[in-house]
This record gives structure tokens, sequence and C-alpha cells, in this order.
């Protein structure tokens, strides 16, 4: 065992016998020694010789702050989404219920007419029967009512379609089915009810 370490160069008998010691003692004069020196140069040529990349440790560093722009961005993308869907969703909502009110004040006038010409009928046959015609459609047409001025934006609006259209289409019923005199005084009021009715409808949207 002498004759190999004998043959060995002195600095690499040195760092034999440095490794021989206790590890504190070492570590501390393992670096002082020629052995040392040698491994540190060796090493520092070695990283001189071949660099790490600085584009892969540029990318690594910017990883986490781009990771968060890209997550930063794709939430607010995302928020933006959801707000326009929902603006969108809100407002076909709101006109699908305006359509539904102006369908249930459609069927109130309806009602109205029938009932009301059915009192006429009743009135000239004398058929008690008509009573379900008249009852019946009041009754439908003022439940309805309610339906109708929660999806439309204004009572007086609705209000004012209800008796103006209903009091056009009773006229028209007396004229037509009942032999009722047409005037030119009549046809005169009732185109400018017909003409409120239209200007409410076009002035009266929503309540302040």
């Amino acid at each position: 065992m002498s004759s190999m370490s004998s043959g060995l160069p002195e600095p690499l008998r040195q760092l034999r016998s440095q490794l021989s010691r206790p590890l504190r003692l070492r570590n501390l004069k393992l670096m002082s020694s020629p052995a040392g020196q040698q491994v540190a140069q060796a090493s520092s040529v070695s990283s001189l010789s071949i660099p790490p990349s600085s584009s892969s440790s540029s990318v690594a560093d910017a990883g986490p702050a781009a990771s968060s722009s890209l997550a930063a961005k794709a939430v607010g993308g995302a928020v933006g989404l959801i707000a326009v869907l929902r603006g969108g969703f809100q407002g076909a909502a709101s006109a699908s219920a305006t359509s539904q009110g102006w369908l249930y004040l459609t069927l109130c006038i309806l009602l109205e007419v029938l009932a009301t010409s059915s009192m006429k009928v009743m009135s000239l046959t004398n058929d008690k029967r008509w009573y379900l015609a008249i009852y019946g459609g009041y009754f439908a047409c003022f439940s309805l009512f309610p339906l109708a001025v929660k999806r439309l934006p204004s009572l007086s609006v609705a209000y004012a379609t209800w008796c103006g259209a209903g009091t056009v289409l009773t006229f028209m019923v007396g004229a037509r089915f009942f032999g009722e005199a047409v005037s030119p005084m009549k046809v005169l009021f009732l185109a400018l009810t017909t003409v409120g009715i239209v200007g409410l409808n076009m002035v009266g949207g929503g309540s302040h």
C-alpha cells in the first residue's frame, strides 16, 4: 500500500492524506492544499468553457411573471365575456317579458270585447247561457290584466291601450254585427282615440 502511495504524484498524495482526516478539518484545509487548488482551477475552467444558457435561465426567471400575466389576461377576458353574455341575456329576458306583457294585454282586450258583446246578445235573445260568456270573459280579462301590467313598462300606457283598443273594437263589432249607425263624427273620434293610443305607446315608455 505504501509502495502504491510512493508512486503517486505529490499533489495526489497530499489529497489522499487530507481525505483520511476528519470531515471538518478536511473541509477547512482541502481548498488550501495544492490538489484542492488544482480541482478549483479545473472547475473554474470547465465553468468558463461551458457557460450556462442565458436564454434558458431568463425564461425560467420570467416564467412565473409570464404565467401570472397570461392568467390575469385570461381571467379578465373571461370576466368580460361573462359580463357581455349576462347583459345580452338580461336584455333578451327583458324583451321577452315585454312581449309576454303585450300578449296578455291583447288577450285582455279580446276577452273584454267578447264579454261586452255577449251582454248585447243576451239582451236581444234573453238567453241566460250568455252569462257564462259575460262572467267568464270579464273574469279572465281582469285576471290577465295584472300579468300584463307586471311585464309592461307603464301602467298608464297599458290601461289606456286596454280601454282605447276595447272601445274601437266594440264599436266595430256593434257596427258589423248589430247594425249600429256609423257617423263621420264617430269615425273621427275613434280615429282620435287610436291616435291617442299610439301616441301614449310612443312617449310613455316607463317610470322615472
